[in-house]
């Protein structure tokens, strides 16, 4: 059942001005979306933007040896599909909902004109793509120099700043697709994070038990980048 939330807790949503606002209102379409589910596939034209509200979406490519490597992460601080507005070519990357939640998609093609009017939304627009080019530039220093624990916990916390509540629909699986790792490396670690009493998990879903712990335990990119993220 879809709960109404208010588009502007998209804090992009959020910082524009009554009029951008209001032209892109009426085209805002509220949906939920599933972990796994795919946004937009690499290398294709991309029909609907999407605002998350409540989820998490992971921007990344995939080897021709079949292995997935993350370049980003957008929630609710930012726009999938942000590449789009910037030029006609298709892009290798994709985009798969990493945490369940809700979103606001909307037609590119209302979005690419109003970029395209230069006003608020264009500014608010491009001041997004210089915090992504951050984080895509601390993701490479991530997935060389941190450790698996440093990076799952950074993966949880940014989660559940995310999301409504402390638990996160995902299985050991998708979270070492998501991160490169081995699903082994991903249940070790979970098993010792909830021995510790600091998560509990079940199949397909994870309860952050303490917070602040998690995020202690995460490595300096959590830091970081929640605090370019903030609005």
């Amino acid at each position: 059942m879809l709960v109404w939330q208010n588009p502007r807790r998209n804090h992009l949503l959020q910082r524009l001005d009554d009029a951008g606002y209001g032209r892109l209102e009426p085209d805002l379409e509220v949906v939920t979306l599933q972990a796994g589910q795919l946004l937009n596939a690499a290398n294709s034209k991309i029909a609907w933007g999407y605002f998350p509200v409540s989820c998490m979406v992971s921007v990344g490519g995939t080897t021709a040896a079949g292995h997935y490597t993350p370049i980003c992460e957008v929630g609710r601080e930012g726009l999938v599909g942000l590449a789009q507005l910037l030029g006609s070519r298709l892009l290798p990357y994709s985009s798969t909902v990493l945490l369940a939640g809700q979103a606001y998609r909307i037609p590119m093609d209302t979005l690419m004109a109003e970029f395209n009017r230069r006003e608020c939304f264009q500014e608010v627009a491009l001041e997004h793509v210089q915090l992504c080019l951050i984080q895509i530039a601390q993701s490479a220093i991530c997935l060389r120099r941190h450790s698996n624990e440093q990076k799952i916990c950074k993966l949880l916390a940014q989660g559940a700043d995310r999301a409504t509540n402390n638990e996160l629909e995902m299985t050991h699986q998708f979270i070492g697709n998501m991160l490169g790792l081995r699903r082994e490396d991903v249940t070790q670690t979970a098993r010792r994070l909830q021995d510790e009493k600091l998560i509990e998990y079940t199949r397909g879903r994870i309860t952050i038990l303490v917070r602040e712990a998690i995020a202690a335990r995460s490595c300096e990119c959590y830091g970081l980048l929640k605090s370019e993220f903030e609005p």
